[in-house]
């Protein structure tokens, strides 16, 4: 099984470019055979208030380590934030995301 979470992040004006550099910087230092995370992408609203962001987990174990730091991650962009971020969890039935190692 594969598990996805959402996250939806409200911005202050100005937080967008913050959070894409965060982003950045995550997504640069991770290994998915040790995180297990196969994909994340996020998306920025055309007025940058507004970031959508998906990520991709390969197992129920690295998945719920991951959910364990949601209060750190919400910690350190809390400057930035305009209202509460909120996410949404679930096991994926059905995808055609290329697996890796195939």
């Amino acid at each position: 099984m594969h598990y996805v979470r959402i996250n939806y992040i409200s911005l202050k004006e100005g937080g967008a470019n913050t959070l894409r550099a965060i982003q950045a910087k995550f997504l640069a230092r991770d290994d998915p055979e040790q995180s297990g995370l196969l994909y994340a992408f996020f998306g920025f609203s055309n007025e940058d208030r507004f970031c959508t962001g998906v990520t991709v987990w390969h197992d129920q174990t690295k998945f719920n380590a991951s959910a364990e730091r949601w209060p750190q991650v919400i910690d350190g962009i809390k400057d930035i934030l305009d209202g509460e971020a909120r996410r949404d969890e679930f096991e994926i039935d059905s995808h055609n995301f290329p697996m890796p190692g195939r």
